[in-house]
Parts: structure tokens; sequence; C-alpha cells
């Protein structure tokens, strides 16, 4: 790492101020300024001496380097790649603890940059890491550069963020021999697309599969086919993401990568439920509970008993979800709403909890969760003869790929 980098960061860690520097050191600001930035070196001796003397650092440790440390950065961030999850966790433990070693030289940014990484990977954000280096990396070496650009690129992107476009741009203007961070790069370019449909574009899948089929990145190719399923749900192909989550669900048995089970016993649940296939989702629903005790797993395997007129498995998947934990405020309301519906359906107080949610929380929702209130209200006013309600509510559904676990419902006169 950059010496002049080392010294911006110990100067931001420091809260001071170039007057303040410039005080203590006698030099200009304009030049103090060049040197944090990376745009000068300093050429004189008693320069840096002054710097070191303001910053309380031994000169001497600034030229240390310990190639074992970054042979261990170097390791994690494979096993990042590869989704290797015990070897980055046991990597991580081992750099944490080397960091003593070098805190004090500029080998310490490679540490916070790892640390950085790491708090994307586990969705642990850090934002004032974030932040920090944000102010550093322009002084970086182009590896250590794009590393930093393309997990900053991820973290605003696992954090539903899709205002991040010029760091992707920079990342990929930057050329490094790392096939690994090039696919990663694609592989949370294609996660905005699959998250945040707009255009189906498929450009960056197959340059990401291209890379992960090369290197037999096994983990990450499947982490890539659910992000692919997830991409043909938003667009409405929901067989074809049904039948893609099929297939990856085959090969992860083959495979023995068990890590994704749960992911994708839940996605094939929810596809059949949106296909309105209550058999089989009750099925995967089922399935999925080995691994997943949540109120929304309840929920579904209630509603899916429910809209096959089994009412008392309904009521004690209901009961299960009333206790279970609690996955956000959206299904709380339903469950209350589903144990309305079944004590006497679409009556007022089911009425109430759906205006609630459509008050309340509408906006918070994905389409899907969306279409299922709208829908729902729709059949209310239809069960009561309120048609010119239901109408006004159908207008929200015109012109939309309309997907949804619930489906409108003729009511006989």
């Amino acid at each position: 790492m950059n010496i002049n980098v080392y010294l911006k960061h110990l100067v931001l860690q420091k809260k001071l101020k170039l007057k303040e520097i410039s005080y203590k050191t006698s030099l200009d600001p304009a030049y103090i300024s060049r040197v944090l930035n990376n745009k000068t070196n300093m050429t004189k001796d008693k320069n840096f001496s002054k710097f070191c003397y303001v910053l309380n650092i031994n000169k001497d440790n600034l030229y240390k380097y310990d190639s074992s440390f970054s042979s261990l950065c170097n390791e994690f961030l494979t096993a990042a790649f590869y989704i290797d999850r015990e070897k980055r966790i046991q990597l991580f433990e081992e750099i944490t603890k080397y960091s003593f070693k070098i805190d004090k030289t500029p080998q310490y940014l490679e540490y916070l940059l790892i640390k950085f990484v790491n708090s994307v990977i586990t969705k642990k954000y850090n934002t004032y890491l974030a932040n920090h280096l944000i102010k550093l990396y322009k002084g970086f070496s182009s590896y250590h550069k794009k590393v930093f650009l393309t997990f900053y690129y991820g973290y605003h992107i696992v954090k539903e963020e899709y205002d991040a476009e010029p760091y992707f741009d920079e990342a990929l203007s930057i050329e490094t021999e790392s096939q690994n961070l090039e696919m990663m790069l694609y592989f949370y370019k294609f996660g905005s697309f699959a998250q945040n449909p707009s255009t189906f574009d498929l450009n960056y899948y197959n340059k990401c599969k291209e890379i992960l089929e090369l290197t037999n990145n096994h983990k990450r190719l499947v982490d890539l086919n659910i992000l692919y399923s997830i991409f043909l749900r938003n667009f409405g192909y929901i067989k074809e993401g049904l039948n893609n989550d099929l297939s990856t669900l085959k090969l992860v048995n083959d495979l023995n990568l068990t890590y994704f089970i749960e992911i994708l016993l839940n996605n094939i649940s929810n596809s059949y439920l949106l296909l309105n296939d209550f058999e089989n989702a009750l099925n995967y629903y089922l399935r999925t509970l080995k691994y997943l005790k949540t109120n929304s797993t309840y929920f579904n395997i209630a509603f899916c008993f429910y809209r096959t007129n089994r009412k008392k498995e309904c009521e004690k998947y209901l009961k299960l979800a009333k206790t279970a934990t609690c996955k956000n405020d959206y299904y709380y309301l339903l469950i209350l709403w589903l144990d309305s519906m079944t004590k006497k359906e679409y009556s007022q107080k089911c009425y109430k909890i759906l205006i609630q949610l459509y008050n309340k929380n509408f906006e918070k929702l994905v389409p899907q969760q969306k279409n299922f209130i709208l829908i729902e209200l729709i059949n209310y006013y239809k069960f009561h003869h309120m048609y010119k309600e239901a109408l006004n509510i159908s207008a929200n559904l015109i012109n939309k790929n309309a997907i949804s676990q619930t489906q409108i419902i003729y009511f006989k006169e």
C-alpha cells in the first residue's frame, strides 16, 4: 500500500486539519494536500520527519512489508470468490489477529480493505469503514482499487441501493489479471438487474457464467443461477425461473452443496405458489421447514391449505406462524388477515387489516406483495357487490405484470 495514502488514513483517523499540520510542520497547506492526495512525494527527508513527528509514527515502519500477511489476504479473497465459507471465516480470524503486527505500517490499509470486503459478504455493513475507504481508494494500487470498487458497488447492491453505477464503471475500466475479480464485478452487476429489473439484459450474466465455468467455481455458479431465476420471475417468467431452480437444486444435491438447499427450496415453493399450484407449493414449503421456520413460511403453508379448503391444517400452521420468528410486519398482518378469513371470509376485520397494509406498508413492499393486497381488496369489494370500488382498485393492476400468490375470485351471485 502507498505511504502517502497511509499518511492520509492517519490524518483522517486523528481528525487533523491541514492548517494544524501546516502550523506544526511549517509546510505549505497546498503541499500537504498534494502529498495526502498522492499527487506528489516528499523528496526531502526533513519534511518526512516532520510528518512522522506530527502523526506520532516511526518512519522506519512505513517501509516495512510482510508478504505472509498479503498472502493471507489473497487467500481470503479467493475463499470469498469461491464461497468457501469455512475457510473465509478461518482466514479472516487469522488476518484479524495478524493485523496487530502490521497496524503501524501502510499494510494496515490492506487489513481495512479485507475487513470491508468481509462486512459486505456477511451483510454486517460497516458504513463508517466504507466512508473512510472511499476517501482513500484513489491512492491504492490498481488491484486493490478494483477490489474496493467491486465490493463497494456490491455493498450498495446488497443494500438495494441502485445509485452506485459510477463505481461500477470505474471498476470496469481498471485492468487487472484477476479473472475472479472481474467475475465478482459482473456478478454484482447482474444482481442489480435481478433485484431491480428494468431491461431484459443477460450480458453480464453470460460474462460472469463464462468465467465461473472456466475457473470451475461451482458454488458461485449456483449462486448466479439463483439470481437468474429471480431475474426471470421479476419479468414474469415464473415457469422458466421454476425450472431453472429445479435444475439447480438437482446440481446442488449432486455436488452436495447443502448451503444452497434452504434458498432453493424456498424459492421453488414461492414459484409454485405464484403459479397457484398449491399442492406442489405445500410439498416444497414443508421441506423448507427443516431449514426455515419463520412466520412467512408458516403463513404460506397455511395459505396453501386455506386455498385447498383444508381449514384444520390451515389453523394449525397459523398458530405456529403467530409464535414463529418474525420476518417482517407485512407477514404479521397477513397472519391476522388469514386468521380472520378462516373465521369469517371477507369480514370487516379482514378489510381493516388489508387497508392497514395498504396505507402503512404498501410502498415498502415488493411488487408481488403489493399485488396480493390489491387483489384481495378487489375480492373483498366483489364479495360485497361493491363493483365500483373493485374497478377503482383494478386500475392499479392494468398494464402491469400482476404476479401474485393469490388470484381474483369469481363469486356466484
